[in-house]
């Protein structure tokens, strides 16, 4: 084993039957339901490698996103990408840099690649520290920097502004910037457009989030065609599957299902922004910091205790151990039936609270 392995934590996958799942940030429709499985049957040639049906996929991503097919490439979802650009961009000897808190996937693959990992910690708004970053760029000239916008885990939206600034800073030490749209459908403002005119940026999506499709693990690259091109040297042939592919298309091609996914996940995120406004009026100590996305990010001296309740009454939200966040909880918007669980787990967490101050 390699010596950078054995200092990774590995990451352990909890059994969640039986458990009200608002951690993950997944959409909770499932949109299969609305295809004809008989047409889907019909696509999938198991004993065939899915290239045609990958064809059909990013013809369909791109035409939902408003791109040329050339402009995108598919993959294993995000995580696969991640890795990819990583293989693509970093030497051992290189730096790359990231923010934090931020996903946690950018930081692990640099460091698997032996490269150093300059991590900039965000403003205690959340914001981006821009002035510190680009003194940062300059001195430490990373071959590539990693970015969510929106933000996870802290749902912020970051100016269009900052990240054009940020792209310039980059190309001017010759390093990638990636921006990780996983979470624009619920913000808008995306940055494909100047990734596919800019030969130092990528943009990431995924079908995980609001398209409701976590659990076919498809990830989108878009780029200039030059940078595609260069890229396709090091992507695996056939990394996505036929059953993927073909589900995936034909979710793609039906944008009015989409319209109306999008939509009833937005009304569910208002309806879990007021059931946490009304919980931290009743706590002084609670915050409850704004979202772009599917998720709200709380902030409590009583985080770990509120989580252990929460799960002690089957309700999964995210926690995080230590750092900036170590009193907080990631909490991503459900259904209609999963948000009254959570309000009214929320509601007895609160007596109980009143009663431990009582006595």
């Amino acid at each position: 084993m390699r010596a950078i392995i054995r200092e990774l934590t590995p990451y352990h996958v909890k059994n969640a039957e039986g458990y009200t799942l608002l951690d993950n940030n997944e959409n909770f429709l499932n949109l299969l339901q609305d295809l004809d499985l008989n047409v889907i049957k019909q696509n999938v040639a198991i004993n065939r490698y899915p290239s045609d049906n990958v064809d059909r996929l990013v013809a369909a991503y791109a035409a939902y996103v408003g791109l040329p097919a050339e402009n995108v490439l598919a993959a294993n979802g995000s995580d696969e990408w991640i890795a990819l650009i990583c293989q693509f961009a970093l030497d051992p000897t290189d730096t790359m840099m990231v923010v934090s808190p931020d996903f946690s996937m950018y930081e692990k693959n640099g460091r698997l690649l032996g490269a150093t990992v300059q991590s900039i910690a965000l403003n205690e708004d959340f914001s981006l520290p821009l002035q510190t970053m680009l003194q940062e760029i300059e001195q430490w000239r990373p071959k590539c920097l990693f970015l969510s916008n929106p933000c996870n885990p802290t749902g912020k939206r970051y100016e269009v502004s900052d990240l054009d600034t940020l792209a310039i800073a980059m190309a001017n030490v010759g390093g990638y910037f990636v921006v990780d749209e996983a979470y624009i459908e619920f913000a808008g403002g995306s940055y494909t457009e100047k990734a596919i005119r800019n030969e130092n940026v990528i943009v990431l999506r995924t079908a995980s989030k609001a398209l409701g499709m976590a659990g076919l693990r498809l990830g989108f690259l878009i780029a200039n065609r030059e940078l595609i091109n260069d890229i396709l040297r090091i992507k695996p042939p056939y990394n996505v599957n036929q059953m993927s592919a073909v589900i995936g298309a034909a979710i793609l091609s039906q944008p009015g299902l989409l319209r109306e996914s999008l939509k009833r996940q937005k009304r569910q995120i208002e309806q879990l922004k007021v059931i946490l406004e009304e919980f931290s009026s009743r706590h002084k100590k609670v915050q409850i910091y704004p979202s772009h996305t599917n998720f709200f990010l709380m902030e409590t001296p009583d985080a770990l205790d509120l989580y252990q309740f929460l799960n002690r009454h089957k309700i999964r939200v995210r926690a995080f151990g230590d750092g900036r966040l170590r009193h907080c909880l990631r909490i991503s918007a459900g259904s209609e039936t999963e948000l009254t669980a959570l309000k009214k787990s929320l509601e007895e967490w609160s007596l109980s609270a009143c009663d431990r101050q009582a006595n």
